[in-house]
């Protein structure tokens, strides 16, 4: 082939790729708008919450968050924790005191009674793999 040849047949094949690459460029960002556009689609279930009486806290463990995550209690109280997890498997671990308790996704409660007794500001995380790092943390603090 000539020269001049080379460079149409080339130039045209270039031109075409660079067009081409543009309009899936363009597809591949309108598709990305819609689904961003499009309200969110969730499978979970209300967890049914039974009511609580004195001396009981409910706390659900969900998308690496204890809700609530800021516990204040006095030395010596009792207190039975009422957890609810709907999404994946998650702990109740408070290290220093022993606490290390395992609350499964689905619509029963995890009960667990604790007595309160050392003074202190203490760390409560999910020991899954990833959920400290991704924001699953608390304080309980004990006078």
């Amino acid at each position: 082939m000539s020269r001049a040849l080379l460079s149409i047949v080339y130039g045209q094949s270039i031109k075409i790729s660079i067009k081409t690459g543009l309009c899936y460029s363009l597809l591949v960002l309108l598709i990305g708008l819609l689904v961003n556009c499009a309200p969110p689609q969730t499978n979970e279930q209300t967890v049914p919450r039974e009511p609580l009486v004195e001396g009981q806290i409910a706390v659900e463990l969900k998308n690496s968050a204890f809700t609530p995550n800021t516990f204040k209690f006095n030395q010596g109280q009792s207190v039975e924790f009422v957890m609810y997890s709907q999404d994946v498997i998650h702990t109740f671990t408070v290290v220093e005191l022993g606490i290390n308790w395992e609350v499964p996704p689905g619509t029963d409660s995890v009960r667990k009674e604790f007595t309160f007794d050392k003074v202190g500001q203490y760390e409560l995380i999910c020991i899954i793999y990833g959920h400290k790092r991704d924001g699953m943390y608390g304080t309980i603090l004990i006078e």
